[in-house]
């Protein structure tokens, strides 16, 4: 499980870098000390911002994992308070992370979803 999770998380890191090299855009892209800045010069508007990019990411990383026919996350397994702190929490130990960093490693916390009708 935990190979699986790595490669899971090694295609997930690539995609970021593949939209950059293409211009795109998003909070995701940001650094985790532009998140701070932003965070700290109004709080709601930053993390309804940045949040709404991380709801995007971890819903379409399940459906990456769908498509594998590999078991999903519980992505209501944790409050969505206890997210966005986890969010906050890791960029302020990683400044210099991006911001996509630290929504991969919440989606390792999560736990499987044993629904298997959610398959």
């Amino acid at each position: 499980m935990r190979r699986y999770l790595a490669a899971i998380i090694a295609v997930l890191i690539m995609a970021p870098n593949a939209a950059r090299a293409a211009n795109a855009e998003g909070a995701g892209l940001r650094s985790c000390g532009q998140f701070a800045k932003d965070y700290q010069q109004s709080p709601l508007m930053a993390e309804d911002v940045y949040f709404a990019w991380t709801e995007g990411f971890l819903s379409g990383a399940n459906q990456a994992v769908k498509s594998l026919s590999r078991p999903l996350r519980d992505l209501s397994g944790l409050p969505l308070d206890a997210q966005k702190a986890f969010i906050r929490g890791y960029c302020d130990q990683h400044p210099l992370a991006q911001y996509c960093d630290a929504v991969i490693e919440l989606y390792s916390q999560f736990p499987p979803l044993l629904d298997k009708a959610a398959r």
